[in-house]
């Protein structure tokens, strides 16, 4: 259910279910129990009982109540999520699902394309939202009233230049597309979605490369280690291999060579998994200088 009952000072929706203080409601011969309800600030969950001539179900019912009277949510996260959440509730349900909201076409329709494309985005590179709505459309006319009442734009940026095998021989691609993404999330607060196969590799690798990229900008120093630790404690595996750094070409400072072949060596000892913390991973921090600039820095990063 994606409306309140009563909206503009008009009923949108009968209320089908018990009122508060009351936990039966009759309708004719069908009697509606109130078995349990959860409020949250943007959506309400229900469990009915329906009763009729001795036959009974149970219907589980989630009513997303953040939808303003004019318009639609400033932000969308909320109703993504709540578009999950109904989802995940039916893993293991067969049975058919009931959307509706006043009309049947402008909020049903954009629940009903978001859920299709939540799953769709997990087996596959693109999604084609208009293809989505003219195929909704010739279903039932006025899915997804318009553009600017009950639409919500998808920026959708996709690296294509990592290889089948390996990582990309050029760092700098990525890099320049990180920070393209980046800029484009300039004044957009709304959570960004990361995604490869796995979800583990090249997302975390991203991940990294856009914290970096910022952390940059502030301090004189980037812990690789350290991050690379941080995102598999939220996630395990992110970042598959080990975190190298090359510059291009150029030739290291010296005392950057002597604490690489340190770690080298302690990677190549202890195999993929990253080793624990000790004093000889000081060069995963590494700090600006004069001979080493901060741009060579992100230029050179390089995943294997």
């Amino acid at each position: 259910m994606l409306t309140q009952c009563f909206e503009k000072g008009r009923i949108r929706c009968h209320q089908y279910w018990p009122e508060d203080n009351k936990p039966v409601t009759v309708f004719g011969d069908i009697v509606i129990t109130k078995l349990m309800e959860d409020v949250q600030i943007d959506w309400t969950i229900r469990d009915l009982k329906i009763e009729r001539h001795g036959d009974c179900m149970t219907v589980h019912q989630c009513n997303f109540t953040a939808w303003p009277e004019h318009g639609v949510p400033e932000n969308s996260a909320p109703l993504i999520h709540f578009v999950k959440l109904v989802r995940a509730s039916r893993a293991h349900d067969t049975t058919p699902m009931i959307v509706h909201c006043s009309a049947g076409v402008g909020r049903t329709g954009v629940f009903i394309a978001l859920d299709h494309l939540t799953q769709h985005i997990n087996d596959h590179d693109f999604v084609d939202i208009y293809g989505l709505v003219a195929e909704l459309r010739s279903e039932r006319m006025c899915m997804v009233q318009n553009l600017h009442g009950d639409c919500m734009t998808v920026h959708q940026c996709n690296f294509t230049a990592w290889p089948e095998h390996g990582v990309p021989e050029n760092s700098a691609p990525l890099i320049h597309f990180v920070k393209l993404v980046r800029a484009s999330r300039a004044h957009d607060t709304t959570p960004m979605i990361v995604h490869c196969s796995a979800g583990v590799g090249r997302t975390g690798v991203f991940i990294a490369l856009d914290h970096l990229t910022q952390h940059i900008n502030d301090h004189d120093f980037v812990d690789i280690y350290g991050l690379v630790a941080e995102l598999r404690s939220e996630r395990m595996c992110m970042v598959q291999n080990l975190v190298m750094l090359s510059l291009n070409g150029k030739k290291p400072p010296c005392e950057y060579s002597e604490q690489r072949l340190q770690v080298d060596d302690i990677f190549k000892s202890q195999g993929p998994k990253l080793p624990p913390r000790s004093s000889e991973l000081k060069c995963a921090i590494l700090k600006k200088s004069a001979c080493f600039p901060r741009c060579a820095l992100l230029s050179g990063l390089t995943i294997l």
